[in-house]
């Protein structure tokens, strides 16, 4: 069950790599701020939205990263021409083996308040916020469509696909693939990834490297394992005569607090991302039955860029932003972040996360 649970999860795992580039070295500071004072202000000042100077862990610009782990066998290989901090740490952390310290790039961001600051439409900076029509009955939110009918998760789906439709009115097809639990609290559920920690791409945006790379290695080895994908979907496996992929957006919502302060998702305005400032990050898995390939992306940083959030964001609002464009450049760079200024009583957030396939 848990080598299932870790396939269906493994492109968001995998796509997330990058972020952990910063997860040590700021859990390593955090802990040290823990240490000496409380995690957050020891005044919550609510008119302090914009969060500013914020350390992320960086791609180094004009990088590659291989990761190769091997599961099946109790190891994993590393090739880099610069190394990924957390991404392998973290994962080998859940295994309970040991790893190796690594190198990134650390710079200060901040992090502006969406609701005061208005970063424009959805069309043009990739990304918008969601009001659902009320709050959903939702027991489980880990078990995916893919596992059997009248999944509760199918509720979530149904609620969505009008407000999607609005924003792509000449869309054909709608596929969700699978869905992921972050949870912020260290005795988090095994099967549940922790919350992201820098920023990244959950898949690189060039067709022609995600073609050399899985000519090499294919998306799912056995070609015939899990249909939904979005590996395999970027690949063009679902595309049709009447119908191809054109856009791969990602949702993302808070279940717990009703409310959340700390660890909010951010995303970056697609206008300020250009492609210069894109890495490779070929990640492999084997998990012995089944192997996975995928091409992520990870973000060197650049003064122009701009980040947004939405401060306690609630659980009846959903972001939206785009994990993948055909045929231009255009995505939505994403990560959490360590919010300081929150009340003392700020509960860990736990959140849900979709891919949405978007044919035309």
């Amino acid at each position: 069950m848990l080598r299932k649970t870790l396939i269906f999860g493994s492109a968001a795992l995998t796509g997330s790599l990058a972020y952990f580039q910063a997860i040590c070295y700021n859990e390593q500071k955090i802990a040290k701020e823990m240490d000496s004072a409380k995690k957050f202000n020891e005044k919550f000042d609510p008119n302090v939205t914009n969060a500013v100077d914020i350390s992320m862990g960086f791609s180094c610009k004009g990088t590659k990263n291989c990761i190769d782990i091997n599961f099946n066998q109790g190891k994993y290989e590393q090739k880099n021409d610069s190394k990924i901090p957390c991404a392998v740490e973290k994962f080998w952390k859940f295994l309970q083996n040991p790893t190796e310290t690594q190198k990134y790039e650390q710079k200060n961001v901040t992090f502006l308040d969406a609701r005061k600051n208005n970063p424009g439409d959805f069309h043009e900076t990739g990304f918008t916020l969601i009001q659902l029509d009320n709050e959903l009955d939702i027991k489980d939110w880990r078990t995916p469509v893919q596992e059997g009918k009248d999944v509760e998760i199918e509720k979530f789906h149904r609620q969505m696909e009008p407000h999607i439709r609005k924003l792509y009115p000449n869309v054909k097809r709608i596929v969700w693939t699978y869905n992921v639990i972050r949870d912020g609290d260290p005795n988090r559920a095994p099967t549940d990834q922790p919350t992201a920690q820098g920023p990244h791409l959950d898949y690189h945006q060039s067709d022609k490297l995600r073609r050399e790379f899985h000519q090499v290695k294919p998306p799912i080895v056995p070609d015939s394992a899990f249909d939904k994908v979005e590996s395999k979907i970027l690949m063009g496996s679902m595309d049709n005569e009447d119908s191809k992929l054109g856009v791969l957006l990602g949702v993302w919502k808070p279940i717990y607090p009703e409310e959340i302060c700390d660890r909010p998702l951010a995303v970056m305005d697609a206008r300020t991302f250009s492609e210069d400032y894109q890495t490779a990050n070929e990640v492999s898995m084997n998990f012995g039955e089944v192997g996975i390939n995928i091409l992520g992306g990870g973000i060197a940083h650049a003064p122009e860029q701009k980040w947004y959030y939405y401060p306690f964001q609630n659980t009846k609002e959903v972001l939206v932003f785009h994990q993948y464009s055909k045929d231009k450049f255009f995505a939505n760079p994403h990560t959490s972040f360590f919010n300081k200024n929150c009340p003392q009583d700020t509960k860990y957030r736990k959140s849900v996360e979709f891919r949405v396939a978007l044919f035309f």
